[in-house]
């Protein structure tokens, strides 16, 4: 008869050790995410309330051309029991920019990273009128590799 022997101290242990590395990888994916703004190299026209302001967008599969900087600056993390509803912004982003908190169920843990800019879905996936200027997939691919080798995912 074989026997087996629990360790609840070592399962939390790594558990805790897991939910740590994921925080990590959404602070990284953060950063890479906003990392990936850049000037635009495509057309410029004029913006603004009078048409002066110039702005270079970017061109059609690049990431947008920073205007703003709000979209950028709104790019965040949070994670279940982090103990913030919503997470920390840059200064043009607005404290409602910051995505949720994903909620502590005690059988899932989650890490979020996103915004809640309302235009950040038109840019990642386009519109009728516009190509899409994805920024969040192109980082959430290069990350792919990393959270399945983590956890032994194919």
């Amino acid at each position: 008869m074989a026997r087996v022997q629990w360790n609840s101290a070592a399962a939390n242990k790594l558990q805790v050790l897991a939910e740590q590395q994921l925080v990590k990888i959404g602070f990284q994916m953060e950063a890479d995410i906003k990392r990936i703004f850049g000037p635009g190299t495509r057309n410029v026209y004029m913006k603004g309330k009078n048409k002066n302001i110039p702005h270079t967008a970017s061109a059609p599969g690049e990431p947008p051309a920073v205007d703003t900087g709000r979209l950028r600056a709104s790019i965040s993390t949070n994670w279940s029991r982090s103990g913030m509803s919503s997470s920390k912004v840059g200064g043009q982003a607005g404290s409602e920019d910051g995505v949720m908190n994903p909620g502590s169920d005690i059988n899932q843990f989650k890490v979020v990273v996103g915004t809640r800019v309302q235009y950040a879905p038109w840019l990642e996936f386009g519109t009728s009128r516009m190509a899409a200027r994805p920024f969040m997939r192109p980082i959430v691919e290069k990350f792919r590799p990393i959270v399945n080798r983590l956890f032994g995912s194919k």
